[in-house]
């Protein structure tokens, strides 16, 4: 995820920070009906020369589909960091204990957990228009 100066253009020299999405995991137990999930992410934070402020926050989801298809739950939750003066690069991680959601008589395998960016309809048009084919 990028993020440009307000007002500014889309070149590199708008660019205030960037967001990446580093790792996963996730451990799963099942009980009776319930799957818990306990999971970690981290990501990585840059600055760019747009840069303005020392704590940077961005929305990130967590998600529970079936098939990769129906979405059963949502949360969202803002990912913050602070650079110290002179600092270009950090790295968020945080853990999560106790998503738990109900299976039914399925097998757990059809569930996934998704996680990312919740991103702006501008900021996914901007993603989409960067594919290559």
């Amino acid at each position: 995820m990028t993020e440009y100066r307000a007002g500014g253009g889309r070149d590199i020299t708008d660019v205030a920070y960037r967001w990446e999405l580093l790792d996963a995991v996730a451990d799963c137990s099942y009980s009776g009906t319930t799957i818990d999930v306990d999971y970690a992410l981290s990501m990585g934070v840059s600055v760019g020369p747009a840069a303005d402020r020392r704590v940077v926050t961005a929305p990130v989801f967590v998600a529970v589909t079936r098939n990769g298809e129906s979405v059963l739950q949502k949360t969202t939750f803002e990912a913050e960091v602070e650079f110290e003066v002179g600092q270009r690069t950090t790295v968020y991680t945080r853990t999560f204990e106790g998503l738990e959601f109900d299976v039914g008589d399925d097998n757990g395998v059809i569930y996934d957990i998704v996680l990312g960016f919740q991103l702006t309809p501008e900021q996914v048009q901007e993603n989409r228009s960067r594919l290559r084919f």
